[in-house]
């Protein structure tokens, strides 16, 4: 790990598609000298109430409440990461519940398909993996390396359950510019993931694209852009930078750790941003907070 990262705001726990639980990642972070954490699960802050009571064992650690949110916008779905949430906010926890039966739904529906395909995994073993987890694709993906039809999770997503893939199945999701408003009202900080790999798990080189959207995301009211990414290489992390400067966002990042056996997974502290980062959405989150 490069020492001079002592931040990551993009990691994910066994409360949706990571595998080890808030607790283990708490003390993975500790162990990898993190100064500054975020939970960042998708559609749900389960994990943040556990993560919270091992984080207060160590005083010299922070813990920052987030959320991963999959959001379309024409022509394919992006995330938002949330920073500061509120989990005690009711009206978001009803709207984040909606968006886990959804996940359920589309997920019954990909076993589906891939029974037809002659790939034979039920619904309990689906079940069995995601434990009280909010179920995802990922779950499923562990299923068929269990049962020997993959090698690497990837594969799944590659092979059959990826956007392009003859399993997948679509599920309904909010508005960028929904999911933009949502996340402001509850007083969190809202965030572009991963911009080179926004539509597909493959990175994509249309800076012209990647520009076009983050500046009509911002006119929804985005302020950030996760810019020191486990993937992204110096050429992408320059330009995004370069942009951030231009367009007055926030340059965040984080490994998006899950723990999930693929090779090559970037770990805890793999990439991150300067202190300067947490500062500014800090002040952020407690401008928009007063004014609520």
């Amino acid at each position: 790990m490069d020492s001079t990262i002592n931040i990551d705001l993009h990691l994910h726990t066994n409360k949706s598609d990571g595998t080890l639980s808030p607790s283990e990642i708490v003390k993975l972070s500790f162990n990898k000298g993190l100064k500054i954490i975020a939970i960042t699960d998708h559609d749900t802050t389960d994990g943040i109430s556990e993560a919270s009571d091992v984080i207060a064992n160590h005083p010299e650690m922070t813990l920052i409440p987030g959320i991963e949110l999959s959001v379309d916008i024409p022509g394919g779905e992006i995330h938002l990461l949330g920073y500061f949430i509120d989990i005690h906010d009711e009206s978001f926890q009803q709207k984040i519940e909606e968006f886990r039966l959804s996940r359920v739904n589309r997920a019954k529906s990909i076993v589906e398909k891939l029974n037809h395909l002659g790939l034979s995994i039920s619904w309990n073993e689906v079940k069995e993996v995601a434990q009280d987890a909010a179920i995802g694709r990922p779950h499923i993906a562990q299923v068929l390396v269990n049962k020997n039809y993959i090698k690497y999770p990837k594969e799944a997503f590659d092979r059959y359950i990826g956007r392009l893939g003859p399993a997948y199945a679509d599920r309904p999701k909010l508005s960028a510019e929904e999911a933009i408003k949502i996340l402001l009202n509850n007083g969190a900080v809202p965030v572009l993931a991963h911009p080179f790999f926004m539509f597909t798990r493959k990175k994509s080189s249309n800076t012209s694209q990647i520009k076009t959207i983050i500046k009509q995301l911002q006119s929804y009211g985005l302020v950030g852009i996760e810019t020191y990414y486990g993937k992204h290489g110096p050429n992408e992390v320059s330009y995004l930078k370069n942009l951030c400067k231009e367009l007055n966002l926030i340059p965040t990042g984080g490994s998006d750790f899950h723990n999930s056996g693929n090779p090559n997974e970037p770990k805890p502290g793999d990439a991150g941003p300067p202190m300067s980062t947490y500062i500014k959405l800090k002040e952020f989150h407690q401008n928009i907070t007063q004014k609520k």
